[in-house]
C-alpha cells in the first residue's frame, strides 16, 4: 500500500513538472515571437529545466549562429558574345586619304646681288714685317695695267678715330701712301673711299700688335690696291 502511494505521488509530481514545463515553454516561445528576441532555443526538457533553474554552471549556453552575409565582388562588365546564328556586323571602311595637290611655284623676285663690285680691289694679300723701322701701314695703288694712280683717297680707322691720306703724285713715289701709327696694339680697318667717304673698295682688317693674333711681332703692314675700270 505504501509503495502504491509513493508511486502515485511520484507520478503526480512528474505530471505537475511536465505541465509546468509545457506552460513555461509555451510562454517562452510567445515571448520570443512578441519581442523578436533572438534567444537560444531549448533543446529538450532537461535543458529547459536547467535554464529555468539558473542554468548548469558546467554547461555553457549554446552559441548563437550569426547569419552569413553573401560577399559582393565587383566584376568587370563582360562584353556580350554574339548569339549563335546572329549576323556579324561589317565594319564601315574608312574614306581614302585626300589626293595631294601640287602647290604653285612661287614667282621669282629679282633681288639685288649680295656681292658689291667695287672699282678697287686688293692687288695681293697684305704683307707684314719689320723692315720699315717703325709702326705704320703703307701701300700703293695702280690701274689694271700696273700704272701708279695719284690722288686716290685711302681711309684708316682705329682707336685713334679716322684718318685719310691721298696717294702721292711725286716722281718716284707716285701712287704710294703711308699711315704712321703709335706702338699701341689695336685693330685697324683700311679701305679706299670717295670724297664723301663712301667705300670704293672692300674693307681690310689689320691686327696691329694684338696679343695671340699672330701679328703681335710685326710693326709694318703693306696693303696694295688695283683699279679695275
Amino acid at each position: 500500500m505504501r509503495d502504491a502511494i509513493t508511486s502515485m505521488a511520484a507520478f503526480l509530481i512528474l505530471a505537475v513538472l511536465a505541465t509546468g514545463v509545457y506552460l513555461a515553454r509555451d510562454h517562452y516561445q510567445r515571448a520570443r515571437t512578441t519581442t523578436e528576441i533572438n534567444a537560444p532555443a531549448i533543446a529538450d526538457i532537461e535543458g529547459f529545466v536547467n535554464t529555468l533553474l539558473g542554468g548548469n554552471p558546467a554547461t555553457p549556453p549554446p552559441a548563437v549562429a550569426m547569419p552569413t552575409l553573401p560577399s559582393v565582388t565587383a566584376s568587370p562588365t563582360a562584353t556580350p558574345l554574339p548569339r549563335a546564328g546572329a549576323a556579324t556586323p561589317t565594319p564601315t571602311p574608312l574614306p581614302p586619304p585626300p589626293t595631294p595637290q601640287a602647290l604653285p611655284s612661287p614667282t621669282p623676285v629679282a633681288t639685288a646681288s649680295a656681292t658689291v663690285r667695287y672699282p678697287y680691289t686688293l692687288r695681293a694679300q697684305p704683307r707684314h714685317d719689320n723692315a720699315c723701322g717703325r709702326d705704320m701701314v703703307a701701300g700703293r695703288i695702280q690701274d689694271a695695267q700696273g700704272k701708279p694712280l695719284a690722288g686716290v683717297i685711302v681711309q684708316l680707322k682705329g682707336d685713334f678715330g679716322v684718318k685719310t691720306v691721298q696717294t702721292s703724285s711725286n716722281a718716284g713715289q707716285k701712287g704710294r701712301y703711308a699711315f704712321h701709327l703709335s706702338g699701341d696694339p689695336q685693330r685697324l680697318f683700311i679701305g679706299i673711299v670717295d670724297e664723301g667717304g663712301n667705300p670704293l673698295s672692300p674693307r681690310v682688317e689689320i691686327l696691329h700688335l694684338l696679343p695671340n693674333s699672330g701679328y703681335e711681332a710685326f710693326h709694318c703692314h703693306y696693303v696694295d690696291w688695283q683699279y679695275n675700270r
